[in-house]
């Protein structure tokens, strides 16, 4: 990535300018001389570091053609795979004309854990933005964090908004680490973390005349961990600005989940109380519910913690436009929905069936329906169930299983009929793999479970590993929805090909780093009988 950061931070100031922000930076100089005030790094932290959650293919538009061009505009660092690579997921048809179900033509590589991901079903070539995007945004974080320290006075109020803006900005580099050290990158694993390697790291503003490969998985974590804890200190006494922006919350709960990922658990517990001290937000009792129509997932929401970024399940669980027989190509798995007691609320708050002659289930727990303004993103939002599923497995790794017991039923009391609710009283093992699949059951199709499946690999005192299946559909020209089973795609466990396990890295940056940042093979996968 040789002078790729100065290349990056030019083309993200040059198109904040463009975009109109006042008089923001009509021009630019390498020493960012022209950062006049506060107030401009406020701008450029807004505009260019937080995704935009006004962009959402909702499920009307993803019924009709579009082309890659307009996925990629769309989903501009949005990690789009996220949703379509775990055990949740399964394919749909409806439609006899492919180019119609755009995610599953555009993705079926993906989907299926190809050698090659990023192409089409016709084998063309794709562009994943994820990688180089994700740089773009740490490249200015790293500007921002480099210049606030310019504009600290004597004066409490500016101060106070230093203190927010920088603390903002390392939540922000922490969380876009965390994505891509778990696409890009191999799981944590405590035993082996100081000479794993990871994705590149940069922290720097200075323009390094280097080219950059993969930093030591140690490393990252350790600076997301650092970033996230400072992050804490800075917001003490800052005044939240809701959940669209970072917050001390956000914080303390990103904090929680990258300790529970580097088996840290008793930081992991202890951030996870921090949240819950806040007393700033509350679950929701899905038994007291009254409106079955209403999205469970809400930016208003006592839950939300905070939120960036677009909605994109919309298209990918797309409903079925009659007149034009189009769907979006994916669905809910049987897998998914098995996990389910009948008594589990959750059923029909999180999943919304097709009509016939449609099948199927679809996973929207914010819905299309609902107020734009109170739209939540299904993967770069966290939310207060996270923090007590992060206490709760922690503690019943350290072996506390009691106090597990009691964060998990704080949880689930709300989630389960109150007339046939039972208290969980499973110890050991038992209780830390009943942990896992709640964490399944409740925050599915939020970007976690195939990040958790990679964990759990890995996991010092209970790997767990599972092989995936997913199934490959053709239409049936009789017009059954359900298309025919064609063969299916096999996954195998984690120690068996771990490298299935992360997307390679973009071709064009291989290229420009001349080699120094490498993948590791992956393997060719054929479709195999429904019988083997």
């Amino acid at each position: 990535m040789k002078n790729r950061f100065k290349q990056w931070v030019v083309a993200a100031v040059a198109a904040l300018a463009l975009c109109g922000c006042g008089n923001f930076l009509e021009q630019y100089s390498q020493n960012m001389a022209y950062l006049e005030n506060v107030e401009d790094l406020d701008e450029l932290l807004i505009g260019q570091c937080y995704l935009p959650r006004n962009e959402s293919v909702t499920g009307t538009k993803a019924t009709a053609t579009y082309n890659w061009s307009y996925i990629c505009q769309f989903a501009k660092g949005y990690f789009l795979p996220i949703h379509l690579m775990d055990d949740d997921v399964a394919e749909y048809v409806y439609t006899p004309r492919p180019e119609l179900t755009w995610a599953r033509m555009k993705m079926s590589q993906i989907h299926y854990w190809q050698r090659d991901p990023w192409r089409d079903s016709e084998y063309q070539e794709l562009i994943d933005n994820n990688f180089t995007d994700t740089y773009e945004r740490i490249a200015v974080l790293n500007t921002i964090l480099n210049e606030v320290e310019k504009f600290r006075t004597a004066d409490i109020q500016k101060d106070s908004t230093c203190n927010r803006i920088e603390a903002e900005a390392l939540f922000l580099r922490a969380q876009n680490y965390f994505w891509l050290a778990n696409l890009y990158g191999r799981p944590y694993c405590k035993a082996t973390a100081a000479t794993d390697v990871c994705v590149p790291l940069k922290t720097e503003e200075m323009i390094e005349d280097r080219f950059f490969s993969r930093s030591p998985m140690e490393e990252v974590y350790g600076q997301m961990r650092q970033d996230l804890m400072d992050a804490t200190e800075l917001f003490r006494g800052v005044r939240s600005w809701g959940v669209y922006r970072a917050n001390r919350a956000a914080a303390f709960a990103l904090l929680s989940r990258v300790c529970l990922y580097m088996e840290r658990y008793e930081e992991a517990a202890a951030y996870a109380d921090s949240v819950l001290m806040t007393g700033d937000c509350s679950l929701l009792d899905f038994n007291a519910r009254t409106n079955s129509a209403a999205s469970v997932m809400y930016a208003s929401s006592p839950e939300t913690i905070f939120t960036q970024g677009p909605n994109v399940m919309q298209a990918l669980h797309a409903p079925v436009d009659k007149t034009y027989r189009t769907c979006s190509g994916y669905t809910v798995s049987a897998d998914l929905l098995g996990c389910y007691e009948e008594d589990d609320l959750r059923l029909s708050e999180f999943f919304v069936s097709r009509p016939a002659p449609a099948s199927g289930e679809r996973c929207i727990k914010w819905r299309e329906e609902e107020e734009v303004i109170d739209e939540v993103s299904d993967y770069m939002a966290i939310r207060l169930p996270e923090v007590y599923l992060n206490k709760a497995e922690a503690l019943a790794l350290l072996g506390r299983d009691g106090e597990a017991r009691e964060a998990l039923e704080e949880l689930r009391s709300r989630r389960i009929e109150s007339e046939t609710y039972e208290s969980v009283n499973y110890s050991g093992a038992d209780l830390v793999y009943f942990i896992r699949d709640e964490r399944r059951r409740e925050l599915c199709f939020e970007g976690h479970r195939w990040f958790d499946l990679r964990r759990y690999a890995v996991n010092t005192e209970y790997p767990q590993t599972k092989t995936i299946e997913h199934v490959s559909l053709v239409y049936q020209e009789d017009g059954a929805p359900e298309g025919i089973r064609q063969g299916k795609y096999v996954l195998n466990p984690y120690d068996q090909e771990p490298s299935a396990y992360l997307l390679p890295v973009p071709r064009t940056e291989i290229e420009f780093n001349e080699g120094m940042l490498t993948n590791e093979e992956r393997n060719e996968r054929g479709m195999v009988s429904m019988n083997d």
